[in-house]
């Protein structure tokens, strides 16, 4: 476990614990209790500070490289592991139940399957969200930076490349290279 995948563990065990319960009990009880509605307003509190904080460290990351999949790699280490996120779940699932009133109990063994199965259906889309996040971040941030020759008058649709590497070759020099004496 490292110090930087506990935020990741916190938000998306939530996450999980409401997937679980909800795997778990079905429909036979609200989750909570009379804190149902402060468990879901919770989750997606969390939910959107988890994308808000990997979307800062995806810009961040996007500055020094230029693939997608660099910066999807250098945020998936910040993800839980997968045992981390099932105790963090379970944890939640402890707590959110603790916080309910008397009720059938249920069954052990299909809680911890469906922490495990929670587990992992979060885990493996959190990677997707983290991939398309750094998509996108690097589409808006190559987007941003790149250089654009005004156009004046109509728009042309479709510029051959030669055409396109004409253009830009008269802009690569300030002033004409020095051109040396002819000899005799």
């Amino acid at each position: 476990m490292k110090v930087r995948q506990l935020p990741g563990a916190f938000a998306l065990g939530l996450l999980a614990s409401i997937v679980a319960h909800t795997l778990s009990f079905g429909d036979s009880h609200e989750m909570g209790g009379s804190y149902h509605e402060l468990f879901e307003n919770l989750a997606l509190i969390v939910g959107g500070a988890f994308v808000s904080l990997f979307t800062s460290f995806a810009w961040m990351s996007a500055e020094h490289t230029r693939t997608g999949s660099v910066v999807a790699a250098s945020l998936r280490e910040r993800l839980p592991g997968l045992p981390l996120l099932a105790c963090s779940a379970g944890a939640w699932l402890w707590l959110i139940e603790r916080s309910e009133p008397a009720h059938a109990p249920g069954n052990v063994l299909l809680m911890a399957a469906a922490v495990a199965l929670a587990s992992l259906l979060i885990r493996t889309a959190a990677e997707a969200v983290l991939r398309l996040l750094a998509a996108i971040v690097l589409a808006v941030r190559e987007r941003r930076t790149c250089g654009r020759r005004p156009t004046f008058g109509a728009v042309i649709a479709y510029e051959p490349r030669a055409a396109r590497a004409v253009a830009f070759s008269y802009r690569r020099f300030a002033r004409p290279p020095p051109v040396a004496a002819p000899r005799a």
